[in-house]
């Protein structure tokens, strides 16, 4: 069976298409989540639950090189503690900043999740 090349042109213009469509999902800022808490409780947890797993999967390939975690869970986590955890680091991080905190949702949890469950 004879291979038929592609063009780079085609190439280009398939690449070109699908920027626009990875850079739009970079991330969900604080005000866009809050309102989904209120308004989609089953797309909040497929995000939770997707932010926990890529956390997890990072965790994964740090210790797989012999490189430090990022945290160390002593317990098991289900959505609502994700979002208690995200809760508890926007209020600790505008305590020590005496103002609203506009911080991505997932880095809050990565950051609450070193905090509370830090590897020694």
């Amino acid at each position: 069976m004879r291979r038929i090349p592609l063009k780079p042109t085609f190439i280009y213009l398939t690449l070109l298409l699908l920027v626009p469509a990875t850079s739009s999902a970079s991330f969900i800022d604080r005000n866009t989540f809050e309102n989904h808490i209120k308004s989609d409780s089953t797309s909040t947890d497929i995000y939770l639950n997707s932010v926990m797993e890529g956390l997890l999967w990072s965790n994964a390939a740090l210790e797989s090189r012999g490189e430090k975690k990022l945290f160390c869970l002593t317990i098991k986590l289900n959505t609502q503690n994700y979002l208690n955890l995200i809760d508890d680091e926007y209020a600790f991080r505008e305590k020590l900043n005496g103002s609203r905190v506009e911080m991505p949702p997932g880095f809050a949890l990565l950051r609450a999740l070193q905090r509370k469950f830090p590897c020694d």
